[in-house]
């Protein structure tokens, strides 16, 4: 059973009884899984030049943030040129003071900034800010947030899935930093390297209780893994333990075939509400510029059913994308009960799903049920315009507390007027695409979404807030980070 720390009471998710909890409640530490931020040129993520024509049945009419969020929002701006800062975003209470954290990486900088939440909303100084090791690491590209002790408070989980630990470029390393009552250490309290060079490890994240032990366990991916076969990737999942992680992987697998890029992203729900946890994988197949040629890999969404025994060690489902080079799987995300029938549900992104003269990316969201998720149980939208939705994906909670989840995903390529921006969709009992609410940026699309994130009640007022970066927003491209903050309270959990 998947459970999340809320204001120091542990609650199981994954049930209709629970899918609008209060705001205070939810703490965004297990929600969104990081995923790959900034895009190399050629590496694809929708159109921004030339006509397009909509895909039929894509989304045509949005409304604005105001509708559910304040006027009011917090801006927080990077301090150096190319630093990339809001390239990937994370919450959770570090202090256990009742206020969710903000985490902020800038990826250029080398560095992960924490920001504390206050009745006021988010500070505007950081507390800590934690560093790489070496350049050119791409520190704080991934990065996600967790108890991952049981101690009550948050950590801070950040991958530089660049770094050379003796085996080459690219092998990879990820860091763990302990929540206490003084805050997050700016010293690692733990360390993890990749197998070989090559693999990217630490590419990606998610924290959820795999082993229903009470605390929390690391998902971790090496999308580039090389095996038996070169970028078949690989996914792995560490115990949580009193003391921290345990170092030698609870359950691992790789990729099929070569070029697969497995575990791309990684994400956990409870699809068959059978009280145990189920691990899905994203495996888009090769994303990196200059190597896509001959490739004729869809994507695919793979997921492994959990039991009392622990995990499947092979995948009992598989939904392939629909389209060769669409890159199904690299936005991926547990969302919560977004039809509210008692079954946790998953959404996943085709960022480069195209159609017309448009690659607008596709969202798919598999329901879940009594026996997990099917092909039969699949709501899909096409996204507006050429900027690759789908690309990033969290859950969000019920924003506007109706009883249903909701979601966040991002299409940041190109500009507003092309699609780009920060999609909030709603849950609904038949549906979840109508009219979503976008945020989109000032100038061009900065990279929009690269960072999102649920930011759980930052301000403590009773609303939920949701958190974005842009690590290409400002006139030199520093970046920025926006909190923004819910105006509807949320209601108390329902039952059916």
């Amino acid at each position: 059973m998947q459970r999340l720390w809320l204001s120091s009471k542990l609650w199981p998710l994954g049930v209709s009884a629970l899918i609008a909890l209060t705001a205070s409640d939810l703490l965004a530490q297990t929600a969104a899984p990081a995923t790959d931020a900034m895009a190399p040129a050629g590496m694809g993520g929708g159109q921004t030049t030339g006509p397009m024509t909509p895909c039929p049945g894509a989304i045509n009419k949005t409304r604005t943030y105001t509708e559910v969020f304040k006027t009011e929002f917090t801006t927080l701006k990077g301090s150096q040129d190319g630093g990339a800062f809001g390239e990937s975003v994370a919450s959770g209470d570090f202090d256990k003071d009742g206020y969710t954290d903000i985490a902020v990486g800038a990826t250029g900088e080398e560095k992960v900034y924490l920001y504390r939440g206050t009745k006021e909303g988010l500070a505007s100084t950081p507390t800590t800010v934690l560093k790489g090791e070496k350049e050119k690491s791409e520190f704080g590209r991934s990065m996600t947030v967790g108890d991952i002790n049981g101690d009550g408070y948050a950590d801070v989980i950040v991958g530089a899935h660049s770094f050379d630990d003796g085996l080459g470029s690219h092998q990879g390393k990820l860091y763990v930093y302990l929540g206490s009552a003084k805050g997050v250490s700016d010293k690692a309290a733990q360390t993890i390297s990749g197998e070989h060079k090559g693999d990217e490890y630490a590419r990606t994240f998610a924290v959820f209780d795999m082993d229903g032990d009470g605390i929390n366990d690391l998902l971790t991916g090496a999308s580039g893994y090389n095996g038996e076969q070169t970028y078949q990737g690989k996914v792995y999942v560490y115990r949580g333990t009193k003391n921290g992680l345990e170092t030698k992987p609870w359950f691992s697998a790789v990729g099929e075939h070569s070029d697969d890029e497995f575990a791309r992203a990684v994400t956990a729900a409870d699809l068959n509400h059978d009280g145990h946890m189920d691990l899905i994988v994203g495996q888009p197949g090769l994303t990196g510029g200059g190597r896509q040629a001959g490739i004729t890999i869809p994507g695919t969404m793979h997921v492994f059913y959990g039991s009392t025994k622990g995990l499947s060690p092979t995948a009992n489902f598989k939904a392939p994308g629909e389209m060769i080079k669409g890159h199904l799987g690299e936005g991926l995300a547990g969302v919560g009960d977004v039809n509210h029938d008692g079954y946790d549900d998953v959404a996943i992104g085709a960022r480069d799903f195209s159609c017309g003269e448009g690659a607008p990316g596709k969202l798919y969201l598999y329901l879940g049920g009594a026996k997990g998720v099917s092909l039969d149980r699949v709501w899909a939208l096409p996204g507006k315009g050429g900027a690759g939705v789908g690309r990033t994906m969290a859950p969000a909670g019920d924003l506007d507390a109706d009883g249903y989840a909701d979601f966040l995903s991002a299409a940041p390529m190109g500009t507003a007027e092309r699609g780009a921006g920060v999609y909030i969709f709603f849950g609904g009992a038949n549906t979840w695409g109508k009219d979503p609410i976008v945020i989109t940026a000032e100038e061009g699309s900065a990279g929009i979404g690269f960072g999102v994130f649920s930011a759980g009640d930052v301000n403590h007022d009773g609303a939920l807030d949701i958190v974005i970066g842009a690590p290409t927003g400002g006139g030199a491209k520093q970046g920025w980070v926006r909190v923004y903050y819910g105006k509807i309270t949320s209601a108390k959990a329902i039952t059916k």
